[in-house]
């Protein structure tokens, strides 16, 4: 069985939704395939950032 390289890293991206989507996008491109997000701010913010999130699947 061959191994599959795996590969993790911590990034933040704190910028406009556009800007993140954009960001989200490049990393699917470059071979990304799993994504895990964080949010944080008020639990306003913090439901909006989860159904952005949503849209960039």
């Amino acid at each position: 069985m061959s191994e599959v390289p795996t590969v993790c890293f911590d990034a933040a991206h704190i910028d406009t939704e556009s800007e993140v989507a954009e960001r989200i996008a490049e990393l699917r491109e470059a071979g990304v395939d799993e994504f895990v997000g964080s949010t944080f701010g008020t639990s306003e913010q913090r439901a909006r950032s989860r159904a952005f999130l949503l849209t960039c699947r």
